[in-house]
């Protein structure tokens, strides 16, 4: 660069004046009114991209690295010179790099070359520093304002990418700002392609969903104005989308091209496929398509669209992360009224003991909400009637089941024949869950108030087990189906004399179904495990039936509830 700013006489020129927030979307409106300046001076388009690039590095600059303040930009024409200032609030570059400004090492690096493409650009640069902030005037002399000396051609290429780069980089700007703050990812997709199409020529742009995604997400990029769906694309078109690869084509590559089918062509004689993906998931793709005539897709508007891409998956990845988010807290809500509604409709009571039994009932529940249950009562003859259940599903609906079983048996439990007593159960709960697919198996034991013998009706639940003082293991079958599928079930009371030292055990099938050695436990092995361990008292059975299944196969450690209910006849 060369000087320290010399004096110029600005009463003498028609100065063109603009003044811009620190803000680099302030840029835009500017350069448009500076390009239009150029243009009415003849300046032709290889000398109005430089300028462009040089407008755009140089404002950049001042907002990034200007001390935050305003920006004051001024442009005028004198004696066949164009000029360009640019003032800011900061201390400027370095002195060494203004007298010296040099390309970065990193070829690459998105830093560090503007003072040279500056300089190269121009004829002469003058800055100057101060109290009051930083100023650098760039000028520029033409033989004729409508017939200039010939740019560089080595440099135009690299100036015509590199202006395009930086008005991507322009509208990637709020990008990150969006992403964060976008609900609805239809509105930051709309917002993202809206400003693309503003910078980059293409006839048409959409967005095609893939069929494989949620539903929920799916819904959400059916919102889009650019969205287009499978079906109403072309059959080419189409195909390329399903395959989730990269597609880029020209017509002046047409011959000798493998991957694509040249009936694209027919479509669109330039255009390209990118894929919307972030961390192997493919959320669907951009099809970009240009118009005959229009000059070649230039690289930095295919990597805009891959940048999007990208931006794009990761929009993608949040909002399935925050759908799934809501969801969770959804059921974690929904479960912690079911805890309520269990803790105060169904509290565990444990039934009195009496001088011809000891009975109890022991509950751990797989998550806070049990879909198991066990109820006991007395009737009016002074008969103990127990009821367990194990109903479909977890949370709210599996609380709300079991409490309209809870009512109903309260108000039945007194009736002379249990089999009576569980159909008019199955017709209450068929009345009130209608067309809804869900079921309770249930068991209904009555003892007679001396213990002498045992009824029972069973509703599609696991056996009952019976161990006689003397004889063999009994198992009694369940006599009907499930409760809650079909009104107007018959089912069969059965009745079983017992005598002292009989024990009797109801359970739910989480006692019996959990892994241990990569091997489902099993009805046989549990039974196998009562008989062993009875005798030790119902206490130190049930912890070494729980300490078995916490040594079990960790994965499937009280993966479903265990429910236990268990009658010793002592007299």
């Amino acid at each position: 660069m060369d000087a320290v700013e010399e004096n110029v006489d600005f009463q003498q020129l028609h100065v063109e004046q603009a003044c811009i927030p620190s803000d680099l979307t302030a840029i835009q409106p500017v350069r448009e009114r500076f390009i239009s300046f150029l243009l009415s001076l003849g300046v032709n388009d290889k000398e109005k991209q430089g300028w462009k690039l040089v407008f755009t590095e140089i404002t950049n600059n001042a907002i990034l690295h200007g001390g935050g303040g305003d920006v004051k930009i001024d442009w005028y024409v004198s004696k066949y010179k164009i000029n360009l200032i640019v003032n800011d609030t900061g201390n400027g570059p370095e002195l060494s790099r203004l007298e010296n400004p040099e390309l970065p090492e990193d070829p690459i690096s998105e830093s560090g070359r503007g003072l040279f493409i500056i300089s190269e650009f121009a004829d002469r640069v003058y800055w100057s520093s101060g109290s009051d902030g930083f100023s650098i005037r760039i000028e520029k002399t033409y033989a004729r304002l409508n017939s200039l000396l010939p740019a560089s051609p080595e440099l135009d290429p690299i100036l015509d990418e590199l202006s395009g780069a930086y008005e991507s980089l322009a509208s990637f700007h709020s990008l990150a700002k969006n992403l964060i703050h976008s609900y609805e990812i239809s509105s930051f997709f709309d917002g993202a392609l809206n400003d693309f199409s503003e910078i980059h020529e293409f006839s048409k742009i959409s967005i095609v969903p893939s069929i494989n995604i949620k539903r929920t997400l799916f819904s959400q990029l059916e919102h889009s104005n650019f969205y287009q769906s499978d079906e109403s694309l072309p059959e080419i078109l189409s195909a390329l989308a399903m395959t989730q690869k990269e597609y880029v084509w020209d017509q002046n590559d047409r011959v000798g091209t493998s991957e694509i089918d040249v009936r694209v062509y027919d479509f669109a004689e330039q255009g390209c496929i990118i894929p919307i993906s972030h961390d192997e998931h493919c959320y669907g793709v951009i099809i970009a398509l240009r118009a005959n005539g229009i000059e070649a897709i230039k690289s930095h508007s295919i990597e805009s669209l891959r940048t999007l891409g990208e931006i794009f998956g990761i929009a993608c990845a949040n909002m399935r992360l925050r759908l799934e988010r809501d969801k969770s807290q959804q059921y974690e809500r929904e479960l912690q009224i079911a805890v309520g509604i269990q803790r105060s409709l169904l509290p565990i009571i444990q039934p009195l003991d009496s001088i011809f039994y000891e009975a109890s009932i022991k509950q751990i529940s797989s998550l806070d909400v049990a879909g198991d249950y066990c109820e006991t009562r007395h009737d009016e003859s002074g008969n103990l009637v127990v009821a367990i259940i194990d109903v479909m599903g977890k949370g709210v609906s599996a609380a709300l089941l079991a409490s309209i079983f809870r009512s109903a048996f309260d108000l039945v439990h007194n009736y002379t024949h249990l089999d009576e007593m569980l159909e008019a159960i199955n017709d209450v709960l068929c009345r009130q869950l209608g067309e809804m697919t869900m079921f309770v198996t249930c068991t209904v034991l009555r003892f007679n108030s001396n213990c002498a013998f045992l009824e029972q009706v069973n509703a599609g639940h696991c056996r009952t087990l019976i161990f006689p003082a003397r004889d063999d293991l009994l198992e009694i079958e369940p006599s009907g189906p499930p409760l809650g599928l079909s009104c107007g079930v018959k089912y069969e009371t059965e009745r079983f004399n017992i005598e002292k030292g009989c024990e009797i055990f109801l359970v739910s099938d989480g006692c019996y179904e959990w892994r241990k050695n990569n091997e489902m436990f099993g009805w046989a092995a549990m039974t196998d495990f009562f008989n062993r361990k009875r005798c030790d008292g119902i206490e130190n059975l049930w912890n070494a039936l729980i300490s078995e299944i916490q040594h079990g196969d960790t994965a499937n450690q009280f993966s479903d509830d265990l429910t236990l209910f268990h009658l010793k006849v002592i007299k």
